[in-house]
């Protein structure tokens, strides 16, 4: 991959690595442990126990403290690990979800002997700290010690994902029915969507390369939260919204998944309206773990990943660190369909063959008044007809006769999506223990990607010269060529894009736990993310100070068929070279820095009836910088934008936030005093008050508008030479900004309940109301609130006098307002309701049920996204259409607004039962899944856009089969996935008017796209020698996209609904030293 550059440190960091590392055993399984468990304290026993089976076990309080426990050797299942180590110690455990233990005392169900357990009850108060034995917990959902009951968290293991058979963060979330892929790594170039899916859309650099989000709930990869071990991370490099990249989150340094889909505001901060995900790195490892993988995809878009964990431990602390590196191929399209012409599929209508074509179409160059303006922006010359020679002629030897204006449309399908890619992560924790009960930590996490992806190659609006060898007409030509023929033979430069995107993030903390039950951590985290990309194209116009302009302008004028350009043939009699036609055309650079201090206290006090109360009481400082500039081409030549600086009067906008929280569990019944009907009941109280600040300019600068001189910039006419060009200047900015600060703060609150009325079955409920702050940009502008010198030409569907017409086309004055002083912040209700039934009666049977319902509401969006594309939905916003008392409009504004609302309701169950036969254990599941309401009120007088089932819009239901299969050493799974039909209601724009296309530019008809089923198998196998091998295989019968056509047919699939990497095979070998 010579287009990515290679990197020396790779070998460096690995030794790096192996170095921190001495032999040990380790084997991972999540059903099959084989365990060698000396005879030791229950802590240090149970953190061995963890380690192994990639679980998380909490120790709830003081428990384990001065409790010895047998060892265990031989191969158990979790649950018969922590019988073996439990048994006699008066411990008991339970699991709080699919990947978290907690262990605590076991209760006394009589009160005999009161007096003596009061007695041992306070010796043990008195009693010194024992040392830490697990190190700071990371639970999703809470801050307490052992996490909030009330929370329904949704958990992924390494071992889940391996089964699954992903190699990537982003394969994950593309598998969940919850998360919608707007932003793929085959999506993010191409995908545009409404305010309300996704407002993270190659945002930045315009390119989308190098990149891909979590959308849950297609809410918006903005209000999905990204967190790594509890904390929050940069998001890309430039980005406001600060939606993490997941390509910058390594899987191999990952050991668990969190995701809360409900009510997690008010502990990670308001912003986290979609959801919250988080990802547990790997702590407390011992040993050596080698992992190669290769992957062989039908369209060609292989992968190799190479990994490496070490970790050592002493008696005071321990280290471990995870190496990776990966490398990607691109989808190769042409695998995948064959032409752009769609009409036998779809209809008349569905017609994306290129325009821009070979052999080349050519006319004569616009001349006239203002001709040297057509030099760097050339036209044809008005009335003159568009030429082409017939297909398969060379250009040698035309002649003005062999051209025809019977046009023929080039059918050319792009070769590749996706991009080559190569990937380095490095994951190091390290914590040492102080005495007994202070440690102190630090992790380190780096990653970059790196990305590379051919573009389509044209040579438009290039000016042919008189003199050119192959122009047979006299006179200067402007043309359009698509050197196909040229890129495939490797001739012609192929266009390109490429982009880095690096994320390193520190922290540094202490763990204290004092007076028996509290502990306070105290943390600081600094993240930083950069983001680099260029684009390169055959550009059609040079500027005097470039090195290629003199070259490049010889070549399309030469009278030397040797050096000449030739676009009017067929490409094969194409003798020039082209090496000077490819430039950077647009280069951006963007730059996001956060710092933040986090400190926690946490612990229990005030025995009540079920048991302590648990508290958690903390506060965060966060500061975020922002850093952005681009410099591309222009006609003058590069322009360079230090964004925030020219357009916001600072060069690195920050933002502030200070927030207080605290967490309140209270045991209202429980072991202690339960009942019938009343096994156990838990409130939970949470609230955190964030208060968001920024600094920046609300106008003082007036725009002066540039004139159109003839001397604007300069201009190559081909036979004289450079010469003074007609054009428009600069823009003037004239006056001083007015800065000022701006603080938006708001209170976001929750409600849990659990509620078990017998063992067998809980009861979750939460409510929270959450806020999001409005961004920097929609605050600030050095420019003033100004009425445009131009009307606004409006649809009004609210006119008095429209009569039995729909609507009534006004003209009305313009205001334009860069900023709002006025705009509210986004705000979200949410409901949640969950049901665990475990019954005793049949046991390995469990059945889950989780609803929860999101109204998303004051949404902001930029008004003129609306009033030419919607006007019957934004003509009753008083802020965009001003009316008089009689409902006439009398003017317009264009600028923000808090939209009315989009509501996503949610429900998910799952029924899974295990059971043991000769041949091992078999757990069979199925989960229904389904989106209750999805849709869009721009409004509250508008009707409301659903989305359910298109193109934009969740599945509205998908099932998934899973079948697990253990025994001994063994283990094999299979997946099916199932996705219903859906309604492409946003195919793009008709090209011309033929069938259902009455008029140019109107709506293509939409149509339906069919369901989707696949199926995904993997098998794992431990040898004795500490070799694991796994091999497996996704879609396996290769179905094909349930669309034939997305984004406007640039794709001849939906790769939103469909892995356009086909049936993917491979093959991992694992080895544990």
């Amino acid at each position: 991959m010579n287009n990515i550059r290679n990197r020396g440190v790779l070998p460096a960091l690995a030794l790096a690595a192996l170095a921190l590392v001495t032999v040990g055993a380790h084997a991972q399984s999540d059903e099959i442990l084989s365990l060698d468990i000396e005879t030791q304290d229950a802590g240090s026993a149970l953190v061995k126990l963890a380690t192994s089976s990639g679980m998380e076990i909490v120790l709830d309080g003081e428990t384990g403290k001065n409790k010895e426990v047998e060892g265990l050797k031989g191969e158990y299942r979790i649950e018969e690990a922590l019988a073996a180590l439990l048994a006699d110690t008066g411990l008991t455990y339970e699991f709080a979800s699919e990947s978290r233990i907690v262990v605590r005392e076991a209760q006394e169900s009589s009160s005999e002997g009161g007096e003596d357990e009061e007695d041992a009850d306070e010796e043990d108060a008195n009693e010194e700290e024992a040392p830490l034995e697990l190190q700071e917990q990371r639970i999703t959902g809470s801050r307490m010690q052992g996490g909030d009951p009330t929370s329904t968290v949704i958990s992924f293991t390494a071992e889940d994902m391996a089964r699954r058979g992903i190699s990537t963060v982003e394969e994950l979330f593309r598998q969940m029915p919850w998360a919608y892929a707007s932003n793929t790594s085959q999506s993010s170039r191409h995908f545009s969507a409404p305010v309300d899916v996704d407002r993270e859309i190659a945002t930045g650099d315009g390119m989308g390369i190098g990149v891909s989000f979590a959308n849950l709930r297609a809410l918006g990869s903005e209000n999905s939260l990204i967190l790594v071990n509890g904390r929050r991370v940069s998001g890309r490099g430039g980005s406001e919204y600060n939606a993490v990249n997941l390509l910058n989150i390594p899987l191999s340094s990952i050991e668990r998944v969190d995701i809360d889909l409900g009510s997690a505001s008010a502990i990670y901060g308001s912003d986290a309206i979609g959801g919250v995900i988080n990802f547990i790195t790997r702590k407390l490892y011992t040993g050596l773990e080698l992992t190669v993988r290769q992957e062989y995809s039908a369209t060609d878009a292989d992968r190799r990943v190479m990994s490496v964990r070490g970790g050592y431990a002493w008696g005071s602390g321990s280290v471990t660190a995870d190496l990776s590196r990966d490398e990607s191929d691109p989808v190769n399209n042409r695998k995948i369909w064959t032409s752009m012409d769609y009409r036998d599929v779809l209809g008349p209508e569905y017609d994306r063959r290129s325009a821009t074509t070979q052999p080349g179409i050519v006319c004569r160059q616009r001349g006239g008044f203002f001709s040297t303006y057509w030099l760097v922006l050339p036209r044809c010359a008005f009335g003159a007809p568009r030429l082409q020679l017939p297909p398969g002629h060379s250009g040698v030897g035309a002649t003005v006769d062999n051209f025809t204006e019977e046009l023929t449309l080039f059918d050319y399908v792009p070769p590749q999506n996706g991009w080559v890619s190569e990937s380095l992560g490095l994951n190091v924790r390290a914590e040492q223990y102080l005495g007994e009960n202070l440690m102190v930590y630090g992790e380190a996490l780096f990653s970059e990607h790196d990305a590379y992806i051919q573009e389509r190659t044209f040579a438009d609006d290039y000016i042919i010269g008189a003199d050119n060898a192959y122009n047979p007409f006299g006179y200067d030509l402007a043309v359009t060529y698509a050197p196909f023929r040229e890129v495939e033979s490797g001739q012609f430069p192929t266009a390109n894009d490429e982009s880095e995107h690096t994320m390193q993030t520190y922290n540094l903390g202490a763990v204290w736990r004092f007076g028996g039950s509290h502990e306070l951590d105290v943390s600081v985290t600094r993240s930083e993310s950069e983001h680099e990309s260029t684009a390169w194209r055959a550009r059609y116009h040079r500027t005097e100070a470039e090195p290629t302009a003199e070259e490049f302008y010889r070549i399309l004028s030469s009278p030397d068929p040797n050096v000449a350009f030739n676009p009017f043939g067929d490409g094969s009699a194409q003798s020039a070279d082209l090496s000077s036609f490819l430039v950077p055309t647009f280069d951006f650079g963007g730059r996001t820095v956060s710092t933040t201090i986090e400190s926690v206290l946490r612990g229990s006090v005030l025995e009540i009836w079920g048991g302590p109360i648990n508290y958690v009481v903390g506060f965060e400082d966060r500061t975020r910088k922002i850093g952005r500039n681009w410099s591309w081409f222009a006609d003058r030549g590069r322009d360079v934008l230090d964004y925030w600086a020219d357009a916001y009067a600072v060069p690195e906008p920050e933002a502030g936030l200070r927030a207080e929280f605290m967490e309140l569990g209270f045991p209202l019944f429980g072991e202690k005093n339960a009942r019938p009907g009343v096994q156990e009941l838990y409130v939970s109280l949470q609230a955190r008050r964030d208060t968001h600040t920024f600094n920046g300019p609300q106008g003082g600068i007036e725009r002066i508008r540039g004139g159109f001189a003839p001397d604007a910039y300069q201009a190559w006419r081909p036979g004289v030479g450079w010469v003074n060009a007609w054009g428009p200047e600069y823009d003037t900015l004239v006056g001083t900004a007015s800065i000022l600060d701006i603080e938006k703060k708001d209170t976001t609150p929750r409600i849990g309940l659990l509620y078990k009325p017998v063992d067998s079955l809980s009861i979750r409920a939460a409510w929270t109301e959450s806020f999001h702050p409005p961004l920097f940009s929609q605050q600030f502008s050095v420019e003033d609130i100004r009425m445009r010198d131009f009307n606004l030409l409006f649809q009004d569907y609210l006119h008095p006098d429209r009569g039995a017409d729909e609507f009534v086309w006004v003209s009305l004055p313009l205001i334009d307002a860069p900023y709002d002083p006025e705009i509210r912040s986004e705000y979200a209700d949410k409901l949640s309701l969950g049901i665990d039934w475990r019954p005793e009666s049949i046991p390995g049977l469990r059945w889950t049920v989780d609803w929860s319902r999101t109204d998303f509401t004051d949404k902001i969006a930029d008004s003129s996204n609306f009033t030419g594309t919607h006007p019957e939905l934004i003509a009753g916003n008083e802020k965009v259409i001003q009316r008089d008392e009689n409902g006439y409009p009398i003017g317009a504004t264009r600028g923000l607004v808090n939209l009315a609302a989009k509501v996503s309701e949610y429900l998910e169950t799952s029924v899974q039962y295990s059971f043991d036969t000769g041949f091992g254990r078999f757990t069979p599941r199925l989960t229904y899944s389904r989106f209750l309401d999805e849709y869009f009120q721009l409004t509250e007088v508008a009707e409301p856009t659903n989305r359910l089932g298109t193109q934009n819009g969740s599945d509205r239901y998908r099932l998934t089969g899973q079948l697990t299969w253990q025994w001994q050493r063994l283990a094999a799974d299979l997946f099916v996935y199932y996705r219903p039909g859906y309604t492409n209601d946003r195919p793009g724009s008709c090209n011309n008017v033929v069938g259902r296309c009455l008029t140019s530019f109107q709506q293509l008809p939409e149509f339906d796209a069919t369901s989707l089923t696949t199926v995904d198998l993997s098998a794992s196998y431990w040898f004795d020698n500490g070799l694991r091998v796994r091999a497996g295989g996704r879609n396996l019968f290769e179905r094909e996209s349930p669309s034939p056509w997305a984004f406007s047919g640039i794709l001849g699939y939906d790769p939103t609904r469909w892995d356009a990497r086909g049936r993917v095979l491979y093959l991992e070998l694992t080895w544990a030293m």
